[in-house]
């Protein structure tokens, strides 16, 4: 029943999985939804999460659990639901930054929320429901996926567009490093911490590569 999913997140609390599906034209069409699957891949409730009439999932992408709260990227902003009862909390309207492709989301350490525009090439930061750019022409390439690094502090941003080269964003300091460069793919999608390195799919060979220590 599973249509255009694009993403999956866990929750290890209640022991499920959430997979956003686009169902159809991810930009505008206001049937995306969010499924509930339980650990062993039973399809607990399709249409879990729908969003509201005013404000529709039109093609859910990265998703992040922060508290009792699921984040979820979508087309024109960002989705929060409570995770357990699939209840609509909160929209964050990003459509006065004329968004490109809104794609993944990652708390920061402050509990500040980011997001990843891959369609033009930004990184916002999102504090008490204020929206700001923190990064953009700096950007070597357009940021995919993200995700928190507690080892090295930063924010690693999977690089889309060709880029082999990881980037790594330092809240603190608001510095843009490279990270460690992939020797083969590109078109870098999700990215989870794993036995003390990176998950990363790569979608240009098809392939997972794990990244640890520099290797």
């Amino acid at each position: 029943g599973l249509a255009g999913p694009e993403a999956v997140h866990w929750d290890a609390d209640q022991k499920i999985w959430f997979v956003s599906n686009f169902n159809g034209d991810a930009s505008g069409d206001a049937n995306g939804f969010v499924s509930k699957i339980d650990s062993d891949g039973a399809l607990l409730d399709l249409e879990f999460m729908i969003g509201t009439q005013a404000h529709p999932l039109h093609g859910p992408r990265g998703m992040r659990i922060d508290g009792q709260r699921l984040w979820v990227a979508d087309a024109d902003g960002l989705h929060a639901f409570d995770r357990h009862s699939g209840e609509h909390l909160e929209f964050v309207d990003f459509t006065a930054f004329d968004p490109g492709f809104l794609n993944d989301v990652e708390l920061g350490p402050d509990g500040s929320i980011f997001l990843t525009d891959t369609g033009k090439a930004r990184l916002f930061r999102i504090v008490d429901g204020e929206i700001s750019v923190v990064a953009g022409e700096d950007l070597p390439a357009p940021p995919n996926g993200i995700v928190w690094n507690p080892s090295s502090a930063s924010l690693v941003l999977a690089p889309w567009d060709g880029a082999r080269t990881l980037m790594e964003y330092e809240p603190v300091a608001g510095k843009l490093t490279d990270g460690l460069t992939l020797p083969e793919g590109g078109n870098m999608d999700g990215l989870e911490p794993w036995q003390g390195g990176l998950l990363i799919a790569s979608q240009v060979d098809q392939a997972i590569w794990h990244v640890k220590d520099g290797e």
